[in-house]
């Protein structure tokens, strides 16, 4: 109860992390860093983001380059718990607001 915060996703996301086999944990990692990646340049391009490949890889090259300490926010286990698995729940849910929504 008194662990009750804004981070208490990313603690269950720790937790269960801890729990996996690292091959495993490397495999969803993956899968989390190219889907953050890809939803990066929905919301940036719309719907044409696979049609353009070189931009796609763009986007994870400076990703590479501009995240501060990419090691220790995308590729520990804790960092990538607390950090890049919540931002694809976060980029997921401003999807429909992109597709959907018209000014």
């Amino acid at each position: 109860m008194k662990l009750w915060n804004a981070r208490l996703t990313s603690i269950i996301f720790e937790i269960a992390a801890m729990q996996v086999p690292k091959t495993v944990f490397n495999l969803i990692n993956t899968m989390a860093y190219l889907l953050v990646g890809l939803e990066i340049n929905l919301l940036a391009t719309g719907k044409h983001a696979l049609r353009q490949p070189l931009q796609l890889l763009l986007t994870y090259l400076l990703m590479w380059f501009f995240l501060s300490g990419f090691d220790s926010t995308v590729l520990w286990v804790s960092g990538a718990a607390n950090y890049l698995w919540p931002t694809v729940i976060i980029l997921a849910f401003f999807m429909p607001y992109r597709f959907n929504y018209h000014v």
